[in-house]
C-alpha cells in the first residue's frame, strides 16, 4: 500500500518515519532563527538528535524492514549538519565549541554509516545476515537460534523491496558484483543453511516451516539478483547504443 503526496508514491513506513523527522525539523527551524547562536542552542539540537532522531529510527525488533525509512534517515542527517553549519561559533563557550565539535562528528559518523547503501547494492545482502546469525549465535538455545533465523528470513521480502527503490548508483559496475553476492547467497541459504537443520532438534512439521520460510527468502534473493543484473545490462546496452549513435554522427558530419 502506499499514499500519494502530489506525484510522488510513499510507502507508509517512509509516511511514518517522515512524519516524525518534520516535526524535529520544526523544532529545529523555530530553535535557530536568526540571532538564537548560544550554548543553549546547540544543547537543545544535540539533545534532539539523542532523543528525537534516535527514537523516529529506532532499530526495533524488525530492523530490516527499517531501510525503507532510509531517505527519511539520510533528510533528517543532512537537515541536522545544515542547521548545525550555520551556528556561529564567535558566540559560543568554550564548552559550547567542544559540544558542537562532537555533535558535528555523530552526525559525521551517523552518515558514513546509512549513505552507503543509497550507493552500493552489494550491501544488501540477507545471505551474509544469515551466515553471520549462524555462526554468532552458536552457544544460544536451539529454539531461540531457529527464532532469530526465521524472524531475518520474514523480512527478506520487504528488505529488498527497499533497496530497490533506496539505490541511487552511480557506478553501474556494482550491480555486476551485487547478482555475484546474492548467488553466494542463493548458495549459502540451498546447502549451508538447510544443512543446519540438523543441529535442531525440530519436529518434521518445524523443519518443513523452516524450509518453506528458505524457499521463500531464496525466492526474494534471486528477484534482487535478477534486478541488479538488469540494471547492470541495461546500462551496458544503453552505453553501447549511444557509442554507437555517437559514430554515426560523426560520419554523417565528414560526409
Amino acid at each position: 500500500m502506499y499514499f500519494t503526496l502530489g506525484y510522488l508514491s510513499v510507502p507508509p513506513a517512509m509516511m511514518y518515519f517522515g512524519s516524525r523527522f518534520f516535526l524535529i525539523l520544526s523544532f529545529c527551524c523555530l530553535l535557530f532563527s536568526p540571532g538564537c547562536y548560544s550554548d543553549h542552542s546547540v544543547e537543545s539540537l544535540a539533545s534532539r538528535f539523542q532523543v528525537g532522531y534516535q527514537e523516529a529510527f529506532a532499530a526495533g525488533p524488525q530492523a530490516l524492514l527499517h531501510f525503507a525509512a532510509l531517505p527519511a534517515r539520510l533528510d533528517s542527517l543532512g537537515k541536522f549538519q545544515e542547521i548545525l553549519g550555520t551556528v556561529d561559533t564567535h558566540y559560543l563557550s568554550r564548552n559550547g565549541k567542544v559540544q558542537r565539535l562532537e555533535l558535528q562528528a555523530q552526525l559525521k559518523q551517523e552518515w558514513s554509516q546509512w549513505e552507503p547503501y543509497r550507493a552500493n547494492p552489494s550491501l544488501y545482502n540477507i545471505g551474509g545476515i544469515l551466515k553471520e546469525e549462524l555462526v554468532r549465535a552458536t552457544a544460544s538455545p536451539p529454539a531461540a537460534r531457529l527464532q532469530r533465523l526465521e524472524a531475518i528470513m520474514d523480512q527478506a521480502d520487504g528488505y529488498y523491496a527497499a533497496a530497490r527503490q533506496n539505490l541511487l548508483v552511480a557506478d553501474v559496475s556494482l550491480y555486476r558484483l551485487a547478482a555475484q553476492k546474492q548467488y553466494l547467497g542463493l548458495e549459502f541459504l540451498r546447502k549451508e543453511l538447510v544443512d543446519s537443520l540438523a543441529a535442531f532438534s525440530l519436529s518434521p512439521v518445524e523443519k518443513e516451516t523452516f524450509r518453506k520460510k528458505t524457499r521463500q527468502t531464496a525466492l526474494a534473493v534471486k528477484d534482487f539478483m535478477g534486478f541488479c543484473e538488469s540494471a547492470y545490462l541495461n546500462h551496458r546496452d544503453s552505453t553501447i547504443y549511444m557509442k554507437l549513435g555517437s559514430r554515426q554522427e560523426i560520419v554523417q558530419a565528414l560526409q
